[in-house]
């Protein structure tokens, strides 16, 4: 049997509802326009594996765990809002990373190259942009320029957030959306062992 895999960092409550809040503001404006992410669900995503064989599951697990439990914990702070490839053109609607941008850059390379060296999970060929996504737009009609709206919250931090595990996800793809099911929570080094 496969399940859909993703390795993420889940978004706290703490920044979930001020996010949320603006989201619903976009909703209230543009809500045929977007396919919109349940805040429950935001997450950073570090890797999207696809579907794997639930007999590799574990053993990934046991990869992810070694390879993040040296890395300690550290802090984020989403920031602005952006669109992907471009606020003109929203086919993404997401929240940035500010603070702590680097370091998640740094844990994500770690959890590619683990994935590629000990599973053979080949890594994206983009450029990582860590990033909360909120919405997708509809595959038809057309997309509104959102440059004013997310020119409005330029440099907005959003909270503050201890990164101090990854999640490794299954997804469910269901009518009503994907649904998120935690299958391991691998550590990141001891709270004391901060840098």
């Amino acid at each position: 049997m496969k399940i859909r895999t993703f390795v993420a960092v889940d978004i706290d409550p703490e920044i979930t509802d001020p996010v949320r809040r603006w989201q619903k503001r976009l909703q209230d404006e543009f809500s045929s326009k977007f396919r919109w992410v349940d805040p429950g669900k935001f997450h950073i995503t570090l890797s999207f594996l696809g579907d794997v064989q639930r007999s590799r599951v574990n053993a990934i697990i046991d990869s992810l765990q070694k390879a993040v439990e040296d890395i300690p914990p550290f802090d984020i702070t989403p920031e602005s809002a952006g669109a992907f490839p471009n606020p003109g053109y929203p086919k993404v609607l997401w929240v940035g990373i500010g603070a702590g941008n680097q370091k998640l850059c740094r844990l994500q390379e770690r959890v590619a190259a683990v994935l590629q060296q000990k599973h053979g999970f080949e890594p994206e060929r983009r450029d990582y942009h860590p990033h909360i996504t909120i919405a997708r737009g509809q595959r038809s009609g057309r997309l509104p320029d959102l440059s004013a709206l997310i020119g409005e919250v330029e440099g907005r931090q959003w909270g503050t957030q201890r990164v101090q595990q990854v999640e490794v996800f299954k997804s469910d793809l269901q009518a009503g959306g994907p649904v998120y099911t935690s299958l391991a929570s691998p550590s990141l080094a001891l709270a004391g062992e901060e840098n």
